[in-house]
């Protein structure tokens, strides 16, 4: 038995007296309970992993410009990809575009938790 178990068993005697019936339909009863919490346990703990996962990786894009745009429309365009969150660390020229190469982090709720360091 673990510590629900007998919290759950005290808690009936309690509130049922010493009637075994009463007693064993109320530990059925949070049993019952207990184990539709066990799968939750379980998928809060792949979810958690998933995120963890997520802070040391990165995405890639790589997007091409034509090579006669503007400095405005270059500025336009990566502006744009700034906005979705792209990191742009090389560009290069291919043929007639000019191409770059972009980085991020995935998308994780772990970025509200506030740095402790």
């Amino acid at each position: 038995m673990n510590l629900i178990q007998y919290i759950a068993l005290l808690l009936s005697f309690i509130l049922f007296g010493c009637e075994s019936q009463s007693v064993q339909s109320a530990y059925d009863e949070a049993r019952g309970s207990l184990d539709e919490l066990i799968p939750l346990k379980d998928k809060a703990q792949s979810a958690a992993k998933e995120e963890v996962t997520k802070l040391f990786t990165f995405e890639y894009k790589v997007a091409e410009i034509d090579n006669s745009a503007s400095s405005t429309q270059v500025e336009a365009f990566l502006t744009g990809l700034g906005r979705e969150r792209w990191e742009c660390f090389d560009s290069a020229p291919l043929g007639g575009k000019l191409r770059f190469f972009c980085k991020r982090k995935p998308d994780t709720v772990l970025k509200y938790i506030p740095r402790a360091f």
